[in-house]
């Protein structure tokens, strides 16, 4: 048979570590280098449990749900993602037309402010353009 530490020993056997502890000490188990050997288990415990394997094993639960169900909600999602892009386009169409009426009224505030050189009355001065076209257009 194998060696196996206490704590191996313990889950094959259902045994209490500090109880395995005991035995080895008392005499009832025995125990070589901190390992005991299964068929010594299997002698004093008598048959072993089978380990499930070495890792954390999960139970699983089979869930049972119609396709026709799953297909209806498959459709509805796809339904939900369809208007949540054409919302999306639509943002950025009018983030885009925003943007576009903010540079315009930028550069038009900077064409409005920027001073420039005319003579006006027989006088060489600063103006703003809206000045220089005001005095073109007189109604």
């Amino acid at each position: 048979m194998s060696l196996v530490s206490v704590r191996e020993a313990s889950k094959l056997t259902g045994i209490p570590v500090p109880t395995l502890y005991r035995h080895c000490s008392n005499g009832k188990l025995s125990k070589t280098d901190s390992k005991i050997d299964t068929s010594e288990l299997i002698r004093v415990y008598g048959e072993l449990n089978t380990p499930t394997s070495t890792t954390t094993s999960y139970q699983t639960e089979t869930i049972t749900i119609p396709i026709d169900v799953l297909l209806k909600q498959l459709d509805n999602l796809q339904l939900r993602l369809d208007k949540a892009e054409d919302r999306a386009d639509k943002q950025a169409d009018e983030v885009m037309r925003l943007v576009g009426i903010i540079e315009n009224r930028l550069l038009h505030e900077t064409v409005e402010t920027k001073p420039v050189t005319a003579k006006t009355n027989g006088k060489i001065e600063q103006v703003s353009i809206s000045q220089v076209f005001k005095s073109w257009i007189k109604w």
